[in-house]
C-alpha cells in the first residue's frame, strides 16, 4: 500500500495524481482527513510496482483548488535496490 497524507487544507474531490516518469498512473482518492492531514491510500498492484521499480520520478499533484494543483517530486533512485533487499 502506498500511503499519501497531504494537507488538510486540500480540494478534496480531486484527490491525488501519480505520474512515473511521462507515464499517468491516475488518481487516488483522500479516504479521510485526520491531524497530520488528509490521507490517500494506493494499491500497490505487480504492474505499478514495476513502474515504480524501473521508474526515475514519481510526480504526485495535490490540488489546492479544482485547477490548481501543486506538483511533488520523487526520486526513485535505488527503490528497486531496496525493495529487492526487503524480499
Amino acid at each position: 500500500m502506498l500511503r499519501i497524507i497531504a494537507p488538510k487544507n486540500v480540494f478534496l474531490p480531486n484527490g491525488v495524481s501519480l505520474k512515473i516518469d511521462q507515464t499517468d498512473i491516475g488518481r487516488a482518492s483522500f479516504i479521510r482527513c485526520a491531524p497530520a492531514g488528509c490521507i490517500a491510500d494506493v494499491p500497490i498492484e505487480d504492474n505499478l510496482l514495476e513502474q515504480l521499480k524501473t521508474g526515475k520520478i514519481a510526480t504526485f499533484v495535490v490540488y489546492m483548488t479544482p485547477c490548481e494543483g501543486v506538483r511533488n517530486l520523487f526520486g526513485l533512485e535505488g527503490l528497486k535496490q531496496g525493495y529487492d533487499r526487503l524480499r
